[in-house]
C-alpha cells in the first residue's frame, strides 16, 4: 500500500526521502551540530517515510529504527523515540522525473517500505566506505540500498561533494541531489 503524509506542507508518499541537518538550537544537539559540519553539503542527515500516518525508517545513533513524524517536523518532541535534534530540510522524490509508469512507481514504493522496514533491528554502520553491506546501516546508505535493489544508484555525484578520497561514501547530499524535491503546498 502506498500512503501519504504532509510533513511540514511537503506532502510525501512512501518511499520519499526527509532531508535534515545540523541540529536544533538546542544545547541538547550541540554533538550534532558538531558532526553535521564534518559531513559535505547542506543535508546531513536522511529519513525514508513509510507510513502510514508519519511512520518513518532511518538509521542513527540507535540503529535502524522506525519512528512516527509528525506534520510539522519537531525534533524536540520526537527525541525519546529517535536520539536525534535535527532541523528539517526538504522532503524530495527519488521516482518523480524518471518517466516510470504508475503501477512501475508503486512497485518501487511498496519494495523500499518492505525493505526499509526490512532493515530495522540493524545498528548503525560507522564503515562509511562500504555503502554496499547490507549487516549495518548509516542513514544515506539505507536510502541508497533501498533503491539500488530496485535499479536506481544514488551514489552518483561524489566528486562534486567530497572529492575522490570518499568516492565510495554515500552522502545525505548525493540522496537529495539526485532526488526531484518536493515543494511545499
Amino acid at each position: 500500500m502506498i500512503y501519504e503524509f504532509t510533513i511540514n506542507g511537503r506532502k510525501v508518499k512512501t518511499g520519499d526521502v526527509i532531508s535534515t541537518s545540523d541540529g536544533t538550537n538546542s544545547i541538547f544537539s550541540l554533538g550534532y551540530r558538531i558532526l553535521g559540519k564534518l559531513v559535505p553539503g547542506d543535508m546531513d542527515h536522511s529519513v525514508l517515510y513509510v507510513g502510514p500516518e508519519g511512520l518513518c525508517v532511518e538509521a542513527g545513533i540507535y540503529g535502524v529504527i522506525t519512528f512516527n513524524a509528525s506534520p510539522e517536523w519537531d525534533s524536540e518532541e520526537m527525541f525519546a523515540q529517535r536520539g536525534l535534534l535535527d532541523t528539517f530540510r526538504a522532503a524530495s522524490s527519488v521516482l518523480k522525473s524518471r518517466g516510470l509508469l504508475e503501477t512501475e512507481e508503486n512497485a518501487i514504493r511498496i519494495f523500499v517500505r518492505a525493505y526499509a522496514l526490512g532493515c530495522v533491528g540493524k545498528p548503525y554502520n560507522i564503515n562509511f566506505l562500504d555503502p554496499d553491506g547490507e549487516r549495518a546501516l548509516y542513514c544515506s546508505q539505507l536510502v541508497y540500498l533501498a533503491y539500488k535493489k530496485v535499479g536506481i544508484d544514488l551514489n552518483v555525484g561524489k566528486s562534486d561533494i567530497a572529492g575522490r578520497w570518499f568516492d565510495k561514501v554515500v552522502f545525505p547530499q548525493e540522496i537529495f541531489d539526485n532526488s526531484t524535491e518536493i515543494p511545499a503546498g
